[in-house]
């Protein structure tokens, strides 16, 4: 066998006209997740998103990726392959529309407006000791609030089973056993009572529409996650649930589990996504049942490895060409290799951050904790990077949201790019002028790959350059207008780090 990046996806005209580009998506909230959006976009326009072979993904880049797998066109893989069907593209307008709405309407406010409620029932209970007309008025705000989000969930039709769901569970069994398969007051009371049970549900209600994991057959979907119990990093993948040692590796290769304790039962994409950007002590961990009975309590795969670059260095290790007697499989199954000619990572997050300080108190040193964390991830990520094409052959490109905007593009500018990387990373209502200026950092950070690596042009099937867009047209017609002169724009992305909507709204309008 060749030992050439991608050498079995190479067609007779000598471009790779099978899908070979593997996609790392890194974590960071909303904020992470429309950096993507914007890299996602370049990719569709100039031919090269049904070149993407496989994602992987975490936390923010999670939502993304699943979401963009779950509109993907084509059928079974190994069916296009006897076809002769080789290139697939995603369904990007409905991918599109679905995406923005959901960033910008948030995921979090219902489970914020929940917990508010709660926090209002206890600071009732607490001041009725002192004053009970203030406890009244305080239990009343929070009953309100329930009240409120009751409503939201009826228009949401939070009650009534999900069409996605429905539909499929007429043409097979297996869907019939889904939550969202049916009709379900009990659901709806649930999602009025528990903060966990509704963040789930609210991305069942405004991304995914109870779609089951198996169903995503491409591009390959690895969406990461870390058990509580094993301190392992786990992977979720269409049938099974494995972690990254050889075993695992191959199953994840597969799709299929190999061993009992890797089989989860039919299991909702929402509930990956949940468990991969369950950040603690923010959200709650999630647990997951194994077909063994094996529970894995599972939390933010950022925790490990917020760029999910663990899973392609893994594969990479373990995912050889079959050799007479050994290696992986029968001989003709593709290692990783042969089937991956190129790998682009997306980073949403901050880039490194030194300070200095003659002295840390103990508070200040705990808090400093998880961004040296992230700052040995980021390097520990170069160094990776650098062995994918040193030791593998494989070219490796990162784009970053730390970056900031390439040098000389129409949002170069200093104050900007500082209100950028302070832009709030949870699962909050997003802005056009947030959503904007974020997924243009990642559009012409693409375009700038393109740039440097015409290659990519040359090499690959139905890719055809095409000028980029301006600032202006970055969102699509429907989303509105939204302020576009840079003084506008640093103002609005100056209040954007607030996580409280009331304050952000009142600096931009007072301050």
């Amino acid at each position: 066998m060749s030992e050439t990046p991608g050498s079995r996806q190479v067609g007779t005209d000598g471009k790779f006209s099978r899908a070979s580009i593997w996609l790392s998506l890194s974590g960071g909230g909303l904020r992470a997740a429309i950096f993507h959006y914007g890299c996602l976009k370049r990719l569709h326009e100039v031919g090269l998103l049904p070149h993407v072979y496989a994602i992987s993904a975490t936390s923010g880049g999670a939502i993304v990726a699943a979401l963009l797998a779950c509109h993907w066109s084509g059928g079974d893989p190994e069916i296009d392959d006897e076809r002769d069907v080789f290139l697939h593209a995603p369904d990007w307008e409905n991918f599109e529309r679905k995406f923005l709405t959901v960033v910008r309407r948030g995921v979090f406010a219902p489970t914020a407006m929940l917990v508010s409620a709660y926090v209002c029932y206890a600071a009732g209970a607490v001041i009725g000791l002192i004053s009970r007309v203030a406890a009244l008025c305080i239990i009343a705000a929070g009953l309100l609030l329930h009240l409120a989000l009751a409503i939201q969930l009826l228009r949401d039709r939070a009650h009534q089973p999900s069409e996605n769901a429905e539909r499929r569970a007429m043409l097979d069994r297996n869907y019939a056993r889904a939550e969202w398969a049916h009709r379900s007051m009990r659901r709806f009371l649930r999602m009025l009572l528990s903060p966990s049970y509704l963040r789930l549900h609210t991305l069942n209600l405004r991304a995914f529409k109870g779609e089951l994991l198996r169903a995503v057959l491409r591009p390959k979907l690895y969406l990461t996650a870390v058990d509580l119990n094993s301190g392992k990093e786990f992977v979720f993948t269409n049938e099974a649930l494995a972690d990254l040692n050889a075993a695992g590796c191959h199953s994840l290769w597969k799709q299929k589990a190999t061993q009992t304790d890797e089989k989860v039962p039919d299991i909702e994409v929402a509930l990956v996504v949940s468990a991969s950007s369950a950040f603690p002590p923010i959200f709650r961990p999630v647990p997951v049942e194994t077909r063994s009975r094996l529970r894995r309590v599972l939390v933010d795969g950022g925790v490990f490895d917020n760029f999910a670059l663990h899973v392609p260095k893994a594969l990479s290790i373990h995912i050889h060409p079959a050799r007479p007697g050994q290696g992986y499989g029968p001989r003709g199954n593709p290692s990783f290799r042969e089937t991956t000619s190129f790998i682009l990572g997306c980073d949403g997050g901050k880039g490194p951050v030194t300070k200095k300080k003659r002295s840390w108190g103990r508070l200040r040193a705990m808090l400093r904790l998880p961004a040296i964390l992230v700052d040995q991830q980021f390097d520990a990520t170069l160094q990776t990077a650098l062995e994918f094409e040193r030791i593998g052959g494989i070219n490796t490109w990162f784009v970053g949201l730390g970056a900031g905007f390439p040098r000389g593009s129409a949002l170069d500018d200093p104050q900007l790019v500082r209100h950028l990387g302070q832009i709030r990373t949870h699962l909050d209502a997003f802005t056009n002028e947030e959503c904007a200026v974020i997924a243009y950092c990642g559009y012409l950070w693409t375009e700038e790959l393109f740039k440097a690596t015409p290659q990519l042009r040359e090499q690959y099937a139905n890719v055809a350059w095409v000028p980029p867009r301006e600032l202006a047209d970055i969102l699509p017609e429907w989303c509105g207008d939204w302020k576009q002169s840079l003084p506008e724009l640093r103002r609005h992305l100056r209040y954007s780090k607030w996580r409280l909507g009331i304050v952000r709204l009142i600096g931009r309008c007072f301050g």
